[in-house]
């Protein structure tokens, strides 16, 4: 064996154009490193130098058969994609790829970035050449072996799938992708083929976003077929190397409103997703990467914990402290679809008792609880105080006095942190800040145009 390399090595060394071309058709990352990538829109060729992020979505797609992922803006993943496509096609002659998209022109720049890079492939390594009958849907190449290898590319028609089993099938920008993806692309790919969907934050009733959360949130199994998960990918803007200002620190660029830069240059894939409901944000003071903290917040001892409770078809409960610094901590929330109020206050106190079993408790809550029901002339009020012990004072039932109480904490500082801080284990509510809790687009109540108005006065003033 030792003899056979030694003859190997001593032939490549006499023989280097087979050499090159074995290690590009073998080994992706050199196939990379030889390739050109352009930007259409000034002209400018460059080598292709893989970032961090790409090298993470390429490891995730080539070893992972179901991939969903949330990108940023000018991440490269595009030309990740096409570079990849070129390479498999190669490297797993006879092959094919479909890519999925929203437009038709998309469909064009795809299939154009994979003919202008294999355009410039260095020729010592044998890529073959594009067969005579081109087409800006489809690349393809025949090798010297006859083996033939396709990429096709084209607005969604999903049941078009029906008629090919293709290695590999990318969706992109798959939020915006009207027709369902998924279904006819699980029965085409069968056990052995690869999955890839990318997008950018757009909305959270679509295929994309719904596989993206379940995945991040821990069930990645959620809409995977039987016995398989989807591996998830986030790329932050913060990934783009080439984002910052004049003093060298990061900038996120500008998409116009805050949403569209949200959406298009996420931060957070929280906040992205969240950012995308309809209407604007109860809370635009909120700021993911300010205002919630790295790890879990701990209750300082000694001092009394404060609930508040929300009542309604999902009743809900955040816990929190005012510390010594007179910073309020959001420490751990709940919120269960639909029990009865008794269900949910015992559960509460029971797992309150358990994680903080000395603590003094302050309760608070939503003043519609003092409401009597129909049934039994019980208020939820009463159901916790004379069954479970908690005894709830009402808040405040005006609606902009509440908001302004929780934004005031938003935008004060307490020794340079906010005086407002959220455990990152409170998922819902962080989602809820970021921009799921959102008015209504019909809704055009007094309280609300009056915030809108001191709103837009104050970013006026900002310039």
């Amino acid at each position: 064996m030792t003899q056979v390399a030694v003859d190997v090595q001593e032939y490549f060394r006499n023989n280097p154009r087979e050499r090159a071309a074995v290690l590009a058709r073998n080994d992706e990352a050199f196939f990379l490193s030889l390739c050109r990538i352009r930007n259409f829109q000034t002209g400018q060729e460059l080598a292709f130098h893989e970032r961090p992020i790409q090298t993470e979505l390429r490891e995730a797609i080539s070893k992972h058969k179901l991939v969903v992922g949330l990108k940023a803006r000018e991440l490269g993943w595009t030309w990740e994609l096409a570079l990849h496509s070129l390479w498999e096609a190669w490297r797993y002659a006879p092959y094919q790829c479909i890519y999925f998209c929203q437009r038709e022109d998309n469909a064009f720049d795809f299939i154009g970035r994979i003919r202008w890079a294999h355009s410039k492939l260095p020729p010592q390594i044998g890529y073959p050449p594009e067969t005579a009958s081109k087409s800006q849907h489809s690349f393809k190449i025949r090798d010297g072996e006859g083996n033939e290898s396709e990429i096709l590319a084209f607005p969604s028609v999903p049941s078009a799938v029906q008629t090919w089993h293709p290695r590999r099938i990318i969706a992109d920008e798959w939020g915006l992708i009207e027709d369902p993806v998924l279904p006819a692309v699980m029965g085409a790919i069968g056990l052995d083929g690869y999955f890839i969907g990318l997008g950018t934050a757009e909305g959270l009733d679509n295929e994309h976003a719904k596989i993206y959360t379940s995945c991040r949130d821990g069930y990645p199994e959620r809409y995977a077929p039987k016995g398989r998960k989807f591996v998830h990918v986030f790329g932050s803007w913060r990934d783009h190397p080439g984002f910052i200002d004049e003093q060298g620190r990061p900038l996120r660029p500008s998409a116009g409103t805050k949403k569209d830069t949200e959406r298009m240059y996420p931060g957070d894939d929280r906040e992205a997703f969240a950012l995308t409901a309809p209407g604007e944000p109860v809370y635009p003071e909120f700021r993911a990467e300010l205002h919630v903290a790295k790890e879990n917040i701990k209750a300082e001892p000694g001092r009394p914990l404060l609930r508040g409770w929300d009542f309604g078809n999902t009743p809900g409960c955040v816990v929190c402290q005012i510390n010594s610094r007179g910073q309020v901590c959001v420490l751990r929330q709940f919120q269960v679809t639909e029990p009865g109020i008794f269900d949910f206050g015992e559960h509460v106190k029971t797992e309150c008792n358990l994680e903080w079993p000395d603590a003094i408790w302050i309760d608070y809550g939503d003043p519609s609880g003092a409401a009597r029901r129909e049934t039994d002339a019980r208020s939820c009020f009463d159901i916790l105080r004379n069954d479970l012990g908690i005894a709830i004072k009402p808040g405040k039932s005006q609606w902009t006095p509440r908001r302004e109480a929780v934004a005031r904490r938003l935008s004060k500082l307490v020794d340079g942190e906010p005086q407002l801080m959220v455990s990152p284990r409170c998922e819902l509510l962080i989602q809820g800040f970021a921009g799921m809790y959102h008015f209504s687009k019909q809704k055009a109540d007094e309280a609300l145009e009056s915030y809108r108005e001191r709103r837009y006065a104050m970013e006026r003033s900002r310039g």
